[in-house]
C-alpha cells in the first residue's frame, strides 16, 4: 500500500477557497460558473448567488459529434456568461466533485482563455442559495 505523506498541488495558482470567493460574490471582474451535468438536480435547485449555468451537456459539447465545443460555440458561450476579454477571473465549480468543472476547466485552456479557476472545497462556510 502506497502512504501519501504531502499532497499538495501541482498548480495551486489555478485554485481559490470559497472565502476569496464570498469575498468577490459582487467584483464584476469575477464571473462564477456551475457547470452541471445534471442542471435540474443542481443548479436549479440551489448555486452559489450570482453565479452562471454552464450546461456541460448542452454548452461545452459538440451537438452532434463526441468533441467538445466548436470555437463558435465557445465565444458564443463567453459571451452568454458575461465574459467579455481573459481580464475576467473565471471561477468553475460543479457537481461530481467538481468533475465537470475541471472539464470545462479543460476546455476555457483549450480555447486559450488565461484567466480561470476552480474551488477548493474545504470546510466551506458558503451554501448553495435560490
Amino acid at each position: 500500500m502506497v502512504q501519501i505523506t504531502n499532497t499538495q498541488y501541482a498548480q495551486p495558482e489555478v485554485l481559490v477557497d470559497t472565502q476569496l470567493l464570498e469575498e468577490h460574490l459582487n467584483d464584476s471582474n469575477f464571473k462564477i460558473a456551475e457547470v452541471d451535468y445534471d442542471p435540474q438536480s443542481n443548479y436549479e435547485i440551489g448555486h452559489i448567488p450570482n453565479s452562471v449555468l454552464i450546461d456541460w451537456e448542452k454548452d461545452i459539447n459538440h451537438d452532434t459529434t463526441r468533441d467538445i465545443l466548436t470555437i463558435e460555440k465557445y465565444q458564443d458561450l463567453l459571451k452568454r456568461i458575461g465574459i467579455k476579454d481573459n481580464n475576467t477571473t473565471l471561477i468553475l465549480y460543479g457537481d461530481f466533485n467538481n468533475w465537470f468543472a475541471a472539464f470545462a476547466f479543460w476546455v476555457f485552456k483549450y480555447y486559450g482563455y488565461k484567466n480561470y479557476k476552480t474551488i477548493r472545497w474545504r470546510n466551506e462556510k458558503m451554501t448553495r442559495r435560490r
